[in-house]
């Protein structure tokens, strides 16, 4: 690698944080992303993990790609998404 520099990408999925909310206005509980219960249902339905993301376990994947033992490792994207990127929605999937 030219000058010891990797690029690597990590790519989170859902995770509980209030990062989605920038920019969506007065949050409120009649709101999507202000009523917790749906947010719950709907990324319980999509998500093969069934929950939300934790914070603590997007550390791993930063702690490995920044450790010499990865210096193989250049030029990935790294999926951290309970597998919800994986979900191919079928019409009924979107009622809760």
């Amino acid at each position: 690698m030219k000058k010891g520099i990797r690029i690597n990408n990590i790519n989170p999925g859902p995770f509980d944080s209030n990062f989605g909310n920038r920019g969506v206005g007065e949050i409120t509980k009649d709101t999507v992303v202000g009523n917790k219960d749906l947010m719950d249902k709907l990324i319980a339905k999509i998500t093969p993990a069934g929950r939300f993301g934790q914070p603590e376990e997007l550390l791993p994947a930063f702690l490995l790609l920044a450790d010499e033992k990865s210096s193989f490792i250049t030029g990935s994207i790294w999926v951290v998404d309970g597998g919800v990127s994986t979900w191919a929605p079928e019409a009924t999937d979107l009622k809760l």
